[in-house]
């Protein structure tokens, strides 16, 4: 998601989300949600007028928190592997 975790919890998206994820395990009879909050919207911000958001703070977020979300997205994507295994 391009927005931080805050502002995604004021717009209700674990809500939304959340029906979505129920929606899933009907259909499938298993699944499993994993979001990424603060996301780049564009490789280059400067060819943009999105001032809503400050691509230096993206840029350092993205930093510290980009190989964490690619570990857990890794991670899920054994346990859907493993699942699917059974």
């Amino acid at each position: 998601m391009n927005c931080p975790e805050e502002l995604s919890n004021q717009f209700n998206y674990p809500i939304l989300l959340g029906s979505l994820h129920n929606y899933a395990q009907q259909i499938f009879g298993y699944a499993e949600m994993l979001c990424a909050y603060n996301t780049y919207q564009y490789a280059d911000y400067s060819r943009y007028d999105a001032n809503m958001f400050d691509e230096h703070e993206k840029a350092e977020y993205r930093e510290q928190q980009f190989p964490i979300d690619c570990k857990k997205a890794y991670e899920l994507a054994q346990h859907l592997m493993e699942y699917a295994g059974h």
